[in-house]
Formats: structure tokens, C-alpha cells, sequence
């Protein structure tokens, strides 16, 4: 099995609403032979992350990839989102710049 993105290892806080980090096999597991394992399958396979960045060319930056991460750009309010967030980093990810906003 193949698998057209990285393991999702984490929650998304921005908008899109995967289960908690608990309940992702990713993050539960310890690695693709585990999970290979545990789903059946004679083979299996992510893209890694690298790759992904690397598809977006030089606009990489501009993408959050915390749900494959666990690091998220921007800080996060621990009160704002409960307990779900005690797992994520605080750190704005490495590679994040701020955007280039343009205004008409």
C-alpha cells in the first residue's frame, strides 16, 4: 500500500478537523512497520515529507505541515484549544516566514 502523504502524526488547530493526536495510527504507532502490521498489508509506504515540501518549489514555506509535524507556525493557546494541544509544539516551525500580504 501507498500512501500519497506523509503520516498524519497530529491535530490541525487551523481549521481542519482530523481526530486528536490519540486516535491518529501515526502517532500511536511506532513506525510503518507497525502499522503495516496492524492494517494487514504486505507493504506499505508514505511520501515523505521532504518530498511534499520540496513539490511546492519555493513557496514551500507558505504551508503549514503540522498535522505530518507536529510542529506548528505559529505559537498556540493552550487555554484556546484544551487539552488536545499539550502534545504540540509551541515553536513556529523552522522553515515559516511571514507571508507576503498584498493589498489592492
Amino acid at each position: 500500500m501507498r500512501i500519497a502523504c506523509p503520516p498524519i502524526i497530529g491535530s490541525c488547530y487551523y481549521g481542519v478537523d482530523p481526530p486528536t493526536s490519540e486516535k491518529l495510527i501515526s502517532n500511536r504507532m511506532s513506525g510503518v512497520d507497525q502499522i503495516r502490521d496492524f492494517i494487514g498489508c504486505d507493504s506499505l509506504a508514505f511520501l515523505p515529507l521532504d518530498s511534499l515540501t520540496s513539490s511546492f518549489g519555493p513557496h514551500s514555506s507558505n504551508f503549514c505541515y503540522a498535522c505530518f509535524s507536529g510542529v506548528y507556525p505559529l505559537p498556540l493557546d493552550p487555554n484556546a484549544f484544551g487539552s488536545g494541544i499539550q502534545h504540540a509544539s509551541l515553536q513556529p516551525h523552522p522553515n515559516y516566514q511571514e507571508p507576503n500580504i498584498v493589498t489592492l
